[in-house]
């Protein structure tokens, strides 16, 4: 988490120009999932027509 707040902006600007979302730790464990809100949206329409 520490390198992400340091490094957010960048972070965040790669997960939009690849479409893949970034998994951050804390203590050694999945902490939070960062996506684009692209995929986001994606998801959100594929769940609510499953």
């Amino acid at each position: 988490m520490g390198e992400f707040k340091k490094q957010m902006a960048r972070w965040l600007k790669t997960t939009k120009n690849t479409g893949r979302p970034l998994i951050t730790t804390q203590n050694g464990k999945r902490a939070a999932v960062v996506m684009s809100t692209e995929e986001f949206d994606n998801l959100q329409y594929i769940e609510r027509f499953m």
